[in-house]
């Protein structure tokens, strides 16, 4: 399945608005994590993942926001999670990730 990384700097908010579409797993979660500690690398900022369009991410996916993760608390940030389909809270809920990332929303917006 095809996926997508798109970034805009938010100047004014400080942080990095990222969207990203289609599925995370084993055989892209590396890009996933090189893209993203490339935003963290140019400019320390937040990140606002905007996930209304991924279908699915598996473990690998999982590990690999962690690791960017790491990289965002060693300078006082933080990363932000909206707009997740239900199978993908209720992953993030499973493996008790939803009390490390901030959860802003599912894709229906509660």
């Amino acid at each position: 399945m095809d996926h997508s990384i798109t970034s805009l700097y938010d100047e004014e908010g400080k942080v990095w608005n990222v969207e990203l579409s289609g599925e995370f797993d084993i055989f892209n979660s590396s890009e996933l994590k090189n893209s993203l500690s490339e935003l963290v690398a140019e400019k320390n900022a937040d990140l606002n993942l905007d996930c209304a369009k991924v279908k699915f991410v598996d473990s690998t996916a999982l590990g690999s926001l962690v690791a960017v993760l790491k990289n965002v608390k060693a300078y006082g940030g933080k990363i932000v999670l909206s707009g997740l389909r239900p199978n993908i809270l209720r992953l993030f809920k499973i493996t008790n990730l939803d009390r490390v990332f901030e959860i802003a929303g599912d894709i229906n917006g509660n």
